[in-house]
C-alpha cells in the first residue's frame, strides 16, 4: 500500500473524540465502542467498514493505522 492510498485524517487532540481513543498510542491493540453517529462518520470517511488512515500528531509526525468496524 502506498502513502497516497491512505485516508488523511485532520486530527486534533480531543480526548473525547473517537479518533483520539483509537490512536492514542499505549502500545496495545485497541477496541473502542462508538455510537451510531460516530460509526456513520467513520463509514462516510472510509467509504467502507475498514480503511488505512494517516494522521499527523502535534509534533507533525505521521502515523498510519488500519481501522475497521466489527458488528
Amino acid at each position: 500500500m502506498e502513502e497516497e492510498d491512505c485516508i488523511n485524517l485532520n486530527y486534533r487532540e480531543d480526548r473525547n473524540h473517537w479518533l483520539y481513543q483509537a490512536i492514542n498510542d499505549d502500545g496495545t491493540k485497541k477496541m473502542i465502542k462508538v455510537d451510531k453517529s460516530e460509526s456513520i462518520i467513520f463509514l462516510n470517511i472510509a467509504k467502507a467498514t475498514f480503511g488505512a488512515f494517516r494522521s499527523r500528531t502535534v509534533d507533525e509526525a505521521k502515523h498510519y493505522f488500519l481501522m475497521y468496524i466489527v458488528f
